[in-house]
């Protein structure tokens, strides 16, 4: 109410989830909730499926979001990607998995940045599925990808040469290999 003109809106880990819809409803130049003009989200520290509808009014006519510090798993984050059909910049933690970024592949065919990072780097094996498989998958699927910064614990010669083949127009390629 004292902001009627917001239009970015950033939440640090004191805002709780359970905050977000009375948030929206008082920033009418948002989005939903009278809102429609929500074209970024980030900030989900505790993030749970239970929450994701207040997310589904918008998340098509979102081109960010920033899931960096939730520690959503497949196949709920799955769910919650797949929608984002104008998805242009996109954070998440390796909870991905190889299945989450091929259906982010087949979906999000505007994404021109992904950044997959470790949910735990410490971790004396890996802890979740992905490997080259879907960062080969998000290369071949969204036409428009020019960036990528991607932790993971495996990836060949061949994989690397199919992406630069599939993406001859990356400008950032960020490749770090957790061992």
């Amino acid at each position: 109410a004292r902001s009627p003109h917001l239009r970015t809106l950033r939440l640090n880990r004191t805002v709780s989830i359970e905050k977000l819809p009375k948030l929206l409803r008082h920033a009418s130049k948002l989005v939903e909730f009278g809102c429609n003009q929500l074209k970024g989200l980030s900030g989900f520290w505790d993030a749970v499926p239970a929450y994701f509808p207040t997310i589904y009014p918008v998340h098509s006519k979102l081109t960010s979001l920033n899931l960096s510090y939730a520690t959503i798993q497949i196949p709920d984050l799955g769910k919650l990607i797949g929608n984002c059909l104008n998805l242009q910049r996109l954070w998440v933690l390796d909870y991905i998995e190889d299945s989450g970024l091929e259906e982010i592949a087949n979906t999000c065919k505007e994404l021109q940045e992904l950044r997959v990072f470790p949910s735990d780097p410490f971790a004396p094996g890996p802890n979740v599925s992905l490997t080259e498989q879907g960062l080969v998958a998000v290369s071949m699927g969204c036409p428009k990808l020019q960036s990528v910064l991607y932790f993971c614990r495996q990836m060949t010669n061949d994989a690397l040469v199919t992406i630069a083949r599939n993406r001859p127009n990356m400008i950032r390629f960020r490749l770090c290999i957790i061992e």
